[in-house]
């Protein structure tokens, strides 16, 4: 997430330079030929950034709106990153190399999109998979995370945090 933010930024206004003050990469120059690759990874670096903010924003199940956004936001960044793959791969360079999780990632929005087709007023939130091991008990868990056992922290949040989600499915099917 944190590389991402830093990616916007720099495609942005680009790297401060204290002489003449911050450039932007875009409009200063830049090749034209190459401008499209700088738009492509501008467009992609704000889809993720925009994903994760929906995803660990929205709580255990998304709205119909959160969940069409994030479908958007997954389509956008994997059809930039391919154009991506593709251009460099015509100069003969080696970056933006096609990885498989690539293809995992298009499948979490088409997943969402046929819940979405189904007619499903709440998607289960691809934040539910996530394991990044650094930020597991910030956020809404934090608060959980506290109130537990500091030799079975891990264990015991994670016994409350299946127990909420276990009553916040029941709340769903009841509505």
């Amino acid at each position: 997430m944190l590389v991402f933010r830093w990616l916007v930024r720099l495609l942005r206004y680009g790297r401060h330079d204290s002489r003449q003050g911050p450039k932007t990469p875009l409009a200063y120059g830049v090749p034209a030929a190459r401008l499209p690759v700088f738009e492509a990874m501008l467009e992609a670096s704000c889809a993720m950034v925009l994903y994760f903010q929906i995803i660990n924003k929205g709580g255990l199940f998304l709205t119909r709106d959160e969940a069409m956004k994030a479908e958007n936001a997954i389509t956008v960044f994997c059809t930039c990153y391919t154009y991506l793959a593709h251009a460099m791969h015509q100069a003969g360079m080696a970056r933006f190399h096609l990885e498989p999780s690539l293809h995992l990632f298009q499948h979490k929005a088409l997943r969402i999109r046929m819940l979405l087709d189904k007619g499903a007023a709440r998607v289960w939130s691809p934040a539910s998979f996530l394991c990044e091991s650094g930020e597991d008990y910030i956020g809404r868990v934090a608060r959980v995370s506290r109130r537990v056992s500091a030799r079975l922290t891990s264990q015991r949040t994670l016994q409350r945090v299946l127990i909420k989600t276990y009553f916040d499915w029941k709340d769903l099917e009841s509505q």
